[in-house]
Parts: structure tokens; C-alpha cells; sequence
């Protein structure tokens, strides 16, 4: 009896680690932000891959992550429609995510897009070391971006967002 409890006891433990701990992606999905129902808009928005920021010894988790988001002409701020969230490792391959490798240092940075994220693109001049690649990917599936750059840089770049328009009466 006492063996069958200590059982019991192990595999509890072994899913609270799971589960509060190292977090698998699948409960990220979970609690992230519902795909956008109903009528939507499109919106650009523009940002930029901020040095600053991707030079951080901890990767920045306040709003907008690796990215500084300009305010809108009306005054929304999109940073929390783009960035959900941001980590050190590799993204998973079943949610939306821009993943930056600097090749200078070799560290590997990514922010977790929000489904209302369905394009984006650099603008204006480039260096030509930079490396902006789309994830292939299947129809309807996450929207994935991978930018190799060669040192910590500022880059300007735009979104196109899907946001939930709101009937006017």
C-alpha cells in the first residue's frame, strides 16, 4: 500500500513539472489570444527590430518584446496584437513566430506572433547581409518569419494585421 502511494505520488510530481514548469507549447496555445472572429480589418502597423533590445542579457517581456511598435495616427497601440510573447530557444513549429539569429554572437531570439499577424515585411534599404526568410508553411497554418542578422541592428519593418472592426450604430 505505502509503495502503490509513493506511486501515485511520483507521477503527480512528474506532471506538476510538466505542467508548471517547463510549459509545453500546447498550453501556450491555449492561452494565448483566440484567432479574430467575424468581420476584420486590415492594418499596417510599423515597428523595428530594436539592437537595443535583442542585445538584452534577458530577453525583454514587457509589451512588444524584441520590437518597438509606433503608435497609430488614432493613438491604438498594436504592441500586444503583434507580441505575445518572447523567449531564448527555439519556437515551436505549430505557432506563429518571428525568430531572429544574430550571427555575430550566435544567440537565437524569438517573439511569439498573435494570429491577428498575417504578413510582415523590412522596409526601406537593407544591408544586404540581412537575411529576411517566410517560413513555408501549410495553408491556414502559423505565419513564421526567420531574420538572420549579422550584428545587432535596427530594422525597420511593417505588419499587416487582421483587427476586429466594430459595427458603428
Amino acid at each position: 500500500m505505502v509503495r502503490n502511494i509513493f506511486m501515485l505520488f511520483g507521477i503527480a510530481s512528474v506532471f506538476a513539472i510538466v505542467f508548471f514548469f517547463i510549459k509545453p507549447d500546447w498550453i501556450k496555445q491555449i492561452s494565448s489570444s483566440p484567432t479574430p472572429q467575424g468581420p476584420g480589418v486590415m492594418t499596417k502597423v510599423n515597428g523595428r527590430l530594436s539592437s537595443e533590445r535583442l542585445l538584452a542579457k534577458i530577453p525583454p517581456k514587457d509589451k512588444g518584446g524584441l520590437l518597438q511598435i509606433d503608435p497609430m495616427p488614432n493613438g491604438d497601440d498594436h504592441s500586444l496584437t503583434i507580441v505575445e510573447d518572447v523567449g531564448e530557444d527555439l519556437p515551436s513549429r505549430n505557432t506563429p513566430y518571428m525568430l531572429v539569429i544574430n550571427k555575430s554572437t550566435n544567440v537565437l531570439r524569438y517573439c511569439r506572433l498573435s494570429p491577428s499577424v498575417r504578413k510582415a515585411t523590412l522596409r526601406g534599404t537593407v544591408p544586404s547581409d540581412v537575411k529576411f526568410q517566410e517560413v513555408a508553411n501549410t495553408p491556414g497554418g502559423p505565419y513564421q518569419i526567420i531574420i538572420w542578422v549579422p550584428s545587432a541592428m535596427d530594422l525597420p519593418m511593417e505588419f499587416d494585421l487582421m483587427v476586429n472592426s466594430t459595427p458603428r450604430s
